[in-house]
């Protein structure tokens, strides 16, 4: 088969009437890969739609990165519901328990002692309502929380913890006691029949690996018992690994 193609002139760029005819494929797949971009000499010859010219732009300016990329991460956001109506002390952790009842809790709330949440894997953890699977491995980036301090005239502070729960292995099982670690932790700050806002962002311990837990729990901010009622939500930013 013959050879149709031509010589590319310099008008034939101006105006655009460059054919497939004109141009072999090998034109790109023949080339080398740039594998780090230079942001500061390596440039990109683009059509400036204002005036119709070409120019050159840094990638940078296009939103494109070194990695040859996008210049954002993947990150998602998980959102749970946090409720203890209890009175709390400083020395074990709180949250009202679902398992006997399919909604959230009745009138029953779970207390353990420290040492046992960080060690304890059963229910407390997989039978946990305020818990959630991550699915992909991940870092815990950011937290917002929201809710209201209710009932009894109590002012006296709480504590609210974010756990993280180590999964077994991939198609393995485990004993009983898990591996359980407080991610980070806020002090909610209001009086009673107020409402409350807490954000905060995370930078270390905060790794996860698809299937581990993530899960939540209150306790008096100090030796004073916090006697009110907390109702919140709380939402959780990841950044994909």
């Amino acid at each position: 088969m013959a050879d149709r193609r031509r010589p590319i002139t310099g008008a034939q760029i101006k105006d655009g009437t460059i054919t497939s005819t004109d141009i072999s494929g090998s034109i790109i797949s023949g080339q080398s890969l740039i594998s780090t971009v230079d942001t500061s000499n390596d440039h990109l010859l683009i059509l400036d739609a204002t005036d119709g010219a070409l120019k050159k732009v840094a990638p940078t300016n296009l939103g494109i990165g070194g990695g040859g990329g996008g210049g954002s991460d993947d990150t998602f956001a998980m959102t749970f519901r946090a409720v203890v109506t209890d009175t709390m002390y400083n020395n074990k952790y709180y949250v009202k328990q679902f398992w006997n009842t399919d909604t959230y809790g009745g009138n029953s709330n779970s207390r353990i002692t420290d040492t046992d949440l960080a060690t304890r894997n059963w229910l407390w953890i997989y039978g946990y309502h305020s818990a959630g699977i991550v699915p992909v491995d991940c870092t815990l980036t950011a937290y917002a929380a929201s809710g209201v301090k209710w009932n009894n005239g109590n002012d006296a502070n709480a504590n609210f913890y974010i756990w993280k729960a180590a999964a077994p292995s991939n198609q393995t099982h485990a004993g009983d006691n898990g591996s359980n670690s407080i991610i980070t932790s806020f002090e909610i700050d209001a009086n009673s029949d107020d409402t409350f806002k807490n954000t905060g962002t995370v930078s270390s311990g905060n790794s996860f690996t698809a299937g581990d837990v993530v899960f939540f729990a209150f306790k008096a901010a100090t030796a004073t018992t916090s006697q009110a009622d907390h109702y919140m939500h709380i939402a959780l930013n990841f950044t994909a690994s």
